[in-house]
């Protein structure tokens, strides 16, 4: 759209004093500016929001540079929370306050077992400087209600006007990946947040097998029942709600801009399901105000769309990490199409 690129053009000719922004609210502000877009109410609110979004991407950046050079072979990306995200959040928990949010500014590295998810959690441990680690969660040994599994570290900043931001770090395999974005795949096609537990109980039970058999593949902490079990009643489950061929039938979108490759950009990627496309912008590491213009701009004036700001080695790097945002879950249902077929194979022996 004509609009988009002129935006896109507007933000990115920007001229900054300051590459990037420290927060400009006290936290008493902040989370009143919570409360209220937690009600719908923006003007002013919405400004401080912002800012304080904003805010995390220098420690954001900091700490991904830190995690590409402990990690140099693994897939590691960062992104801002989305708003609508934030909103849903502070919807779902009205006692949490917007300073307190810990997850903001996330970043994501994606191993090939379990066995590395712990290797990699120790390395930051150890290895990670200007941050203190405040929590972490082994959603490995202890999984969501949902079957969501990985592990999550929380970190406060502890350097110059970002002193006390939270970050959060993500560490999952590929296969716990997988079965995490097909889950929003699932729900932004059928348009149910499935990832904060809302749906139908038939689609949280499936949704539970499909990571529980996953679990017991990579052997962590799956549930009691036997994988035969599980295989019979996800078959069940199939032939009465047909979820994975509605799954099959989500189309894989494509990006309509032709860009050019270059390395640790900044990408906006607009998912336009109603067109089918994705359009995605690239922003230079010096252009990081420009890109949060342009992001912030953007969910406020793209309606139904997808709109997020990740970080990324490369546009593979991109693909890989964010299946979500293309509307990819090949290997999830090419994986329980294939244990279905076994399954009726051996019934009809």
């Amino acid at each position: 759209m004509q609009e988009l690129e002129e935006l896109y053009i507007k933000c990115i000719t920007m001229t900054n004093t300051e590459k990037w922004e420290s927060p400009q609210y006290f936290k008493k502000q902040i989370n009143k500016a919570g409360r209220a877009i937690a009600k719908g109410e923006y003007g002013e609110s919405l400004k401080i929001l912002h800012n304080w979004r904003a805010s995390h991407a220098y420690p954001l950046q900091r700490t991904y540079e830190q995690l590409k050079s402990l990690f140099p072979t693994k897939n590691v990306v960062q992104r801002l929370k989305r708003m609508e995200s934030i909103v849903d959040k502070l919807e779902r928990f009205p006692t949490m306050r917007l300073s307190s949010m810990q997850d903001l500014g996330g970043c994501r590295i994606i191993v090939d077992s379990v066995e590395e998810v712990y290797q990699t959690v120790e390395v930051c441990k150890e290895h990670l400087s200007g941050l203190t680690l405040l929590r972490e969660t082994d959603y490995m040994k202890e999984p969501r209600s949902s079957g969501y599994r990985s592990y999550h570290m929380i970190y406060e900043y502890k350097e110059g006007d970002c002193n006390g931001i939270f970050l959060e770090i993500q560490v999952r395999t590929k296969v716990q990946h997988s079965w995490a974005t097909s889950v929003e795949i699932l729900g932004n096609g059928m348009g149910e947040n499935y990832k904060s537990g809302r749906g139908s109980e038939e689609m949280k039970r499936f949704l539970f097998i499909t990571s529980s058999i996953l679990a017991k593949q990579e052997g962590t902490n799956g549930c009691e029942e036997n994988p035969s079990a599980l295989i019979e009643e996800l078959a069940r489950i199939e032939d009465s709600c047909g979820i994975l061929r509605l799954a099959k039938g989500i189309t894989i979108l494509e990006s309509t801009d032709t860009l050019e490759r270059g390395d640790d950009l900044f990408y906006v990627v607009i998912t336009d399901v109603k067109s089918g496309t994705v359009k995605i912008k690239t922003f230079e590491q010096t252009q990081v105000m420009a890109a949060i213009t342009f992001y912030n701009s953007l969910e406020q004036r793209v309606k139904g769309d997808e709109v997020v700001m990740v970080s990324a080695k490369s546009m593979q790097a991109l693909r890989e990490a964010y299946p979500n945002y293309f509307y990819d879950m090949r290997d999830f249902t090419e994986f329980f199409q294939k244990l279905l077929n076994n399954y009726h194979h051996k019934e009809k022996g």
